[in-house]
């Protein structure tokens, strides 16, 4: 693919002037952002993500994120990330999202679901703004909406994009450190600008996840350069202004880090959790990681509009590329040397490669003009028509299969019958309109159709799978309310062992860390209330002093008919030492089975 794409640029040892020569049409307006389909992008972003960025509870790493931004702003040590004082807790990262996790909060007055939220549904508009832009100069107000579009409403954006994860933090800044590069080339800024935004980017993204950003954008940058002869960019002072600037940003936190935590500290928190990936080498699982890998990613993660990849398949697509040649060139060049980072890793995630999704995003919307772009009856033409038919019949169907699970009450994506029925009306709606607009006949009428189809499955994502999720959640916010009302105000809670992370943030006080096997002689004097993962202690009548049970709450992520691998206990620690019972399992199930109804009225 390379190969094709070089020769058809003929970028073969050009100069910068002729490298920007080469774009022989640019469609970018002076006034971009004021353009219809931003707004579109940004009412798309807002209805879909901001809507409902507080429907759920807290669930998976957003906790954890959460608690160490807590820690930091309550402490006032913003140099290592903390957890319960602990800096070697599992999942440990560089502090960026701490620290725009509590400049949430301290905009909100607290560090809630929404503070550590807000920061990746940003970040999501962000990417969308910055797709557009990035596009705008050499697609059509058609083709950058659908590039935009499409990437904040493919799957696993969806899925992962109104969480306090790391992930779409880190995902705006390498993208930005990509196209900010290359849309500057473009452009034709000023090497300095081009190459100090671009290195500041990647050290936000080190001190977002690691230092996968750097990699990626050498690499990235690197290869691009060599497929077009321009190598000696690399070689420029204002290249060296751009690193330089990236280890002023990253070195300054990186050198206060180790000066705090030595070595052990830097390794921990770069290695602690990526040694845990490709350890698994054996033939069946490599094979098996290598065979269903990309399979996951573009046929789940990427979906729908991955289907427009297909166009890259016929030879004859790479004629139709125009000005959109070297874009093309440059995305291809950052896939192509960042996927097998990710493919040949057993045990890697889809979520891993989210950074770069974003460039799928631009080949989507090049593909997308293209296709409109060609005379009716030709193939390109066709295949858009036959894309746009299969976004209908899909929502078609989801709509019957909605309307269907809510008549058999089945567990996912079940609503009362009026919603059920209002949300089939909209969905045979919409399919209608698509099946009308699937011509696209003209630009206008292709982004029309495209943004029908993105707003559905944006509305789809924050009406019925919300809705279904927020089912099957655990209402832990009132369960920790109803706990925390059978603990004295001021008392010191103290935790034997490390407690768990969702606990430590609905706690929302500071929670002391104690050796799992104290003993009573040795507990603190202001230890009158202790609390312990139920997986720590099996048998609650082990801990090896006598207590009280003030309370049992679960910290999983939905309802399940077992809870009890996912309980916290509370108690009260008995200080006379007379001979009593110890609490049981079986009176731990008891008084959570009671705690939840409890929160449930």
């Amino acid at each position: 693919m390379p190969e094709q794409l070089l020769i058809a640029s003929g970028e073969t040892g050009s100069s910068l002037a002729s490298h920007n020569r080469l774009l022989t049409s640019s469609s970018s307006p002076r006034i971009w952002y004021r353009e219809p389909s931003v707004m579109f992008i940004v009412l798309l972003v807002i209805g879909t993500y901001f809507s409902r960025i507080g429907a759920l509870p807290i669930r998976g790493e957003e906790s954890r994120r959460g608690a160490v931004a807590a820690e930091m702003a309550r402490e006032g040590k913003w140099i290592v990330p903390r957890f319960q004082g602990d800096p070697f807790f599992m999942s440990s990262r560089p502090p960026l999202q701490a620290w725009m996790i509590a400049l949430a909060g301290s905009i909100r007055g607290q560090i809630d679901t929404i503070a550590v939220r807000l920061p990746s549904v940003m970040a999501l508009l962000g990417v969308a703004f910055l797709l557009y832009w990035y596009t705008r100069h050499f697609l059509s107000e058609t083709g950058a909406m659908i590039a935009a579009a499409g990437y904040a409403t493919m799957g696993q954006v969806l899925e992962l994009g109104r969480l306090g994860e790391s992930d779409l933090l880190f995902t705006i800044f390498v993208s930005s450190s990509l196209l900010l590069w290359h849309g500057g080339l473009l452009r034709g800024w000023r090497p300095v600008c081009m190459w100090t935004l671009a290195y500041a980017c990647a050290a936000c993204a080190t001190l977002t996840k690691g230092p996968q950003a750097p990699v990626y954008f050498a690499a990235s940058i690197g290869t691009y350069l060599l497929f077009t002869g321009q190598w000696k960019l690399a070689l420029s002072r204002s290249h060296a202004l751009g690193i330089m600037t990236y280890f002023l940003i990253w070195g300054s936190w990186q050198l206060a880090f180790y000066w705090q935590m030595g070595i052990a500290g830097v390794r921990h928190i770069y290695l602690g959790d990526v040694l845990m990936y490709g350890q698994d080498r054996s033939w069946l699982t490599v094979a098996h990681h290598v065979a269903t890998y990309p399979l996951e990613v573009f046929c789940g993660c990427l979906m729908p509009w991955s289907i427009l990849l297909l166009c890259y398949a016929n030879p004859y697509f790479y004629s139709r590329l125009g000005s959109a040649r070297l874009p093309v060139l440059f995305v291809a060049s950052c896939l192509l040397v960042t996927f097998p980072t990710v493919w040949f890793v057993t045990g890697a995630r889809t979520r891993f490669y989210m950074p770069l999704y974003p460039c799928v995003a631009i080949l989507v919307g090049i593909a997308a003009e293209r296709c409109l772009q060609d005379p009716v009856g030709t193939v390109f033409k066709r295949f858009w028509s036959q894309f746009i038919c299969t976004l209908a019949a899909g929502a078609l169907a989801f709509g019957g299969y909605v309307c269907v699970a809510s008549i058999r009450g089945q567990s996912w994506f079940v609503e009362t019958p009026g919603m059920a029925i209002g949300f089939a009306v909209v969905a045979v709606s919409v399919a209608v309109s698509l099946f009308l607009l699937r011509g696209g006949r003209s630009m206008w009428e292709g982004r029309l159709a495209a943004g029908i189809a993105a707003s559905f499955i944006g509305l789809s994502f924050c009406w019925v799978a919300t809705n279904s999720m927020q089912s099957l959640s655990v209402d832990k916010v009132a369960q920790m309310a109803l706990l925390k009302s059978r603990i004295p105000a001021g008392a010191q809670l103290y935790s034997l062992g490390t407690a768990d992370h969702a606990f430590v943030f609905l706690y929302g006080e500071p929670i002391k860390r104690l050796p799992l096997a104290v003993t009573a002689d040795k507990l603190p004097a202001d230890c009158d209330y202790i609390c312990f993962r139920i997986a720590d202690f099996p048998q609650p009548d082990t801990v090896p002093f006598p207590y009280q049970l003030v309370g049992s709450v679960t910290y999983g992520r939905n309802l399940v008919e077992d809870e009890l691998p996912y309980l916290m206990v509370v108690g009260r620690v008995e200080r006379d030492q007379s001979p009593r019972s110890k609490p049981t399992t079986a009176d731990v199930i008891a008084n959570y089975t009671d705690l939840a109804q409890s929160a449930r009225r």
